[in-house]
């Protein structure tokens, strides 16, 4: 005390003489000496814990979001593929059958028929 006045009061306390007590939404209920103001609410780090949530809550979002768009392309692309798939058979057996007619070698033909022949 200096002269009556207190230079540091107890932790809860403030004022000339101390005795007034700091308000309740105190953190820790520590305030300042000569008008009682809290230097921390109780409330700060409630919001500070409410933007960490909303931080977690936009990166999930966020992966929640990229997942759901991966799936919807991963539908799309099945279900054209098998669209493809369901009206080319007869296409790509005919390309098939085709290109093998195209690629057949006649003299490998004569070749078997003059085998043919020396076997009869």
């Amino acid at each position: 005390m200096d002269g009556g006045n207190c230079t540091i009061c107890v932790s809860g306390y403030f004022g000339r003489s101390c005795t007034q007590v700091c308000p309740s939404d105190c953190k820790n209920n520590v305030c300042t000496l000569h008008d009682g103001q809290c230097i921390e609410h109780l409330t700060d780090t409630a919001s500070e814990s409410d933007s960490e949530h909303i931080a977690i809550y936009a990166v999930l979002g966020t992966l929640l979001g990229i997942s759901i768009c991966c799936n919807i392309g991963l539908i799309v692309f099945h279900l054209r593929h098998s669209k493809k798939m369901k009206s080319s058979p007869e296409t790509h057996r005919t390309n098939y059958e085709s290109r093998n007619y195209q690629e057949l070698d006649v003299t490998k033909v004569e070749s078997v028929k003059s085998v043919y022949d020396t076997i009869q």
